[in-house]
């Protein structure tokens, strides 16, 4: 148990300097800020108490991530006889797909995968470990609700060895997931970077004689801008504080993710939209000045592809899934889909998290373009700016139709 003395700048700074790597900090420090100067004084050092316990983690803290997590289950497996996989869901893709797409990306796992184990789970030849990687479990709910699915596709499963491995999950999540295994007799073990308890749980960041009143003074806070509690404490009451930078799960304290009637959000939720007119604008011409130009393959099928190719190559080591996704306006599933067409046709290989050109790739393009191509394609927007004019004059009915700002 912590006891915070630091002043907001103090932990500000720690927690940008804990979160993101230099040349991006700047931008998240100013995020922070805003988010607090919502609050008033007292509010603000609840909030800033919370926030020095919370863990976030940006897009280039994943690598890092998704290699300890693979080593720790090599460290109870070393088994060849492996698949892994993805909850899947049941519409749509999830954000954890990116986490998935990462984890075999990063550990060189393409050969290993399935990117839906409901299309393989009834085959004689099912390999004996079934590995559902996540990127983080709460309630345990959506893991469960999947192991009974594929149960009920194959009862057989309950005789194999599943691994359900996650980077943090909630001690409530870990619990309900033992005991399901336990009464329906399934061999079910848990592999985690990190285990976290309630937010206001006794002896985690408050003591026992505080942590009830600590409780209720976030509470009133959170009543203040939202009289629906759903998410006041996070689904499931599991009272989390942790972001991944493409998503928040809802398990994580309302107000670091739900934006509310005059109140933004610190961290995002299902935020995909991330794209403005003026930078769709942008896209838009930077897509017409490639289409001008002759293509980067020679002999190439499809530009799409063409285009998608070089993209990879360029990036090298800046490769990012989410921003890929964004770039192309692609979902999860559709960037897997061409990622793995391009792997299988051998035009591009992945070694050590880095996605590179393959011998036969290189017989056809054009490489004196790729540094002209990056160039282009990482412009950024410019911002608009809001021109500030100095006014001098009140409406002669300002007293009649304002009566004070509403919280």
């Amino acid at each position: 148990m912590n006891q915070v003395k630091l002043t907001a700048d103090e932990i500000i700074y720690k927690k940008v300097g804990e979160w993101e790597q230099k040349g991006s900090r700047l931008q998240l420090k100013n995020r922070i800020e805003l988010w607090l100067n919502q609050f008033e004084k007292e509010e603000r050092k609840e909030m800033l108490r919370l926030l020095y316990h919370f863990d976030y983690y940006s897009s280039h803290k994943i690598p890092q991530i998704v290699k300890s997590l693979y080593l720790k289950f090599r460290e109870i497996c070393d088994s060849e006889d492996v698949v892994f996989a993805k909850v899947e869901k049941q519409f749509g893709t999830s954000f954890s797909s990116i986490f998935f797409m990462s984890f075999w990306f990063q550990n060189n796992l393409y050969d290993y995968t399935e990117e839906n184990l409901s299309n393989i789970i009834c085959e004689e030849d099912l390999t004996e470990n079934l590995v559902i990687v996540d990127d983080y479990f709460g309630s345990g709910e959506s893991f469960i609700k999947y192991i009974n699915k594929l149960v009920t596709l194959n009862p057989n499963i309950k005789l194999k060895n599943i691994y359900f491995i996650a980077h943090q999950g909630s001690y409530i999540g870990k619990k309900a997931i033992d005991d399901y295994a336990a009464k329906n007799k399934v061999n079910i073990t848990i592999i985690v970077n990190k285990y976290s308890k309630k937010a206001f749980e006794y002896g985690n960041i408050y003591s026992e004689s505080l942590a009830d009143k600590h409780r209720q003074l976030y509470s009133e806070i959170y009543d203040k801008r939202n009289q629906n509690p759903f998410f006041k404490f996070g689904y499931g009451e599991v009272e989390a504080l942790v972001s991944f930078y493409y998503n928040t799960p809802n398990n994580t304290l309302g107000l670091f993710w739900q934006n509310m009637c005059g109140f933004k959000a610190l961290f995002s939720r299902h935020d995909k939209k991330r794209t403005t007119l003026n930078s769709m604008k942008i896209k838009s011409r930077q897509n017409k000045e490639l289409q001008a130009e002759k293509p980067f393959i020679r002999d190439v099928e499809n530009y799409k592809l063409d285009l998608f190719m070089v993209y990879c190559v360029s990036k090298q080591n800046d490769f990012d899934i989410y921003e890929a996704c964004t770039d192309f306006g692609l979902t999860e599933q559709q960037l897997n889909e061409m990622l793995t067409y391009l792997l299988n046709k051998q035009y591009l290989k992945n070694e050590n998290g880095k996605y590179s050109a393959t011998d036969q790739l290189k017989k056809y393009l054009y490489t004196s373009r790729l540094k002209s191509f990056k160039h282009l394609y990482e412009k950024e927007p410019e911002k608009n700016k809001i021109v500030y004019h100095d006014v001098s004059y009140i409406p002669k009915t300002f007293k009649d139709k304002f009566s004070g700002y509403k919280n």
